[in-house]
């Protein structure tokens, strides 16, 4: 099943990258901003703040994304709203390239099947906050094992469901996908891009 975004063909297992306004995005783009600057050449100002999943549910394509307080699915004109609205910029989805469309697929079923409807992993942000001003000394996950934060549950989806771990790391945040794509191990999908 495919559908568009932002005038872009996407199907489950799609990952998408964002900056949202308000008080919690500008505190994740304040700390990860230079790296992501570094990195893309882009301004820190651009640096993603959430990711989301694109899954399917009752034969329609949803937003699965994990947001205080529950991860929850949310209807792509919801998000068509909030980009003309300007609440959110820098809207970019990425395809885990390295495996096919049906294991994609699967790394969206796992996330519905054990992400969606959980609790967000605000234990989690202490740690994460530490790491990205001293780096990752612990490799084990931050935050508690039954509630996951944006990144995290795409990450699991993909390791777990679809067993291709290609973040290879416990802790990922919306930078750690953008670094995958440059990486080359994500593809950046355009509206232009074959369906």
């Amino acid at each position: 099943m495919n559908a568009k975004l932002n005038g872009i063909t996407v199907w489950p297992g799609v990952i998408g990258s964002e900056r949202s306004r308000g008080i919690f995005s500008w505190l994740i783009g304040s700390t990860l901003g230079k790296s992501y600057k570094a990195l893309t050449g882009n301004p820190a100002s651009m640096c993603p703040s959430h990711n989301f999943i694109i899954v399917e549910h009752a034969d329609r394509l949803w937003i699965g994304e994990s947001v205080h307080p529950k991860a929850k699915l949310t209807p792509f004109i919801e998000y068509e709203w909030k980009l003309a609205a300007g609440e959110i910029r820098n809207l970019q989805l990425f395809e885990v390239h390295e495996i096919d469309r049906p294991r994609q697929a699967t790394a969206a079923t796992w996330w519905m099947e054990n992400v969606l409807g959980h609790k967000y992993d605000w234990p989690a942000f202490l740690r994460l906050g530490l790491k990205a001003i001293f780096g990752d000394w612990f490799p084990q996950a931050a935050g508690c094992s039954w509630k996951w934060w944006c990144t995290e549950g795409i990450k699991d989806g993909f390791a777990k469901g679809a067993c291709w771990n290609f973040y290879a790391n416990e802790n990922p945040t919306p930078y750690t996908t953008i670094k995958r794509w440059k990486e080359g191990r994500l593809k950046l999908l355009e509206a232009n891009d074959a369906d």
